[in-house]
């Protein structure tokens, strides 16, 4: 269902540095692209479980949810998020995730990512 957004942004890496395996192949397949990789950076999902698996530094992106739970584990995973956090969207006044107009990851800023990316790469 994003393979449109997912496209824009494949495209805007230089093709020799990408390895498109958006909706094609099997599990196994993923993974052995993903073990290829130097870094991944992965919302909350199968594929960012995965890279963190093979051994790849993984940096999970995450909205006002549960990373201590639900975020990858190993020497080589971490995760930044949001700074709200899921009691306040939920206990907030008229919250329904069906009609929520704004994305949830829009306060997860690009120089928080870049930390989190600076930390992880810096581990043995």
């Amino acid at each position: 269902g994003e393979e449109k957004e997912a496209y824009a942004l494949l495209n805007s890496v230089p093709e020799v540095q990408r390895i498109d395996v958006i909706a094609k192949g099997t599990p196994g397949e993923a993974a052995a692209a993903l073990a290829r990789c130097n870094l991944f950076l992965g919302n909350d999902s199968g594929l960012t479980h995965c890279a963190a698996a093979v051994g790849v530094p993984t940096l999970g992106l995450y909205g006002p949810s549960f990373p201590d739970i639900y975020a990858p584990s190993g020497l080589r995973a971490h995760h930044v998020r949001t700074p709200e956090s899921s009691a306040e969207l939920i206990n907030f006044s008229g919250y329904d995730p069906k009609t929520l107009k704004h994305n949830l990851m829009e306060s997860l800023s690009v120089e928080e990512v870049l930390r989190g990316v600076a930390e992880l790469m810096q581990r043995p």
